[in-house]
């Protein structure tokens, strides 16, 4: 799975830098335990539903962009495998809103 995302995430060229950490997604999201296929089965309904036809390719990366890595204890510094974890967006979103991951970004 690694080599897909890295292949086909679009974020290959001068993005892959910020998004770095994409190699240690896991299939599943921590979580919420939304699995990558079941994510990419509602990637591709949305898309039918719009009347667009995506290639696979295409399905692969817009599937991918709806995984996060998140560092479990907040500290981006800490690369350590085992403080990474799989998020859906909106699951790491509002883990680090609760968890003040952000505290230093939060607008109050």
């Amino acid at each position: 799975m690694k080599h897909h995302l890295r292949k086909r995430s679009g974020r290959v060229g001068r993005n892959w830098a910020r998004d770095y950490y994409r190699e240690h997604l896991k299939p599943v999201c921590s979580l919420t335990d939304i699995r990558w296929v079941d994510q990419y089965k509602t990637t591709k309904k949305m898309a039918e539903r719009m009347g667009i036809e995506l290639s696979r390719n295409e399905l692969i990366r817009r599937t991918s962009q709806a995984f996060d890595v998140d560092h479990i204890d907040g500290n981006h510094y800490n690369n350590d495998p085992s403080n990474l974890q799989t998020l859906i967006k909106f699951a790491h979103k509002f883990k680090t809103d609760v968890s003040g991951d952000a505290a230093g970004w939060k607008y109050y």
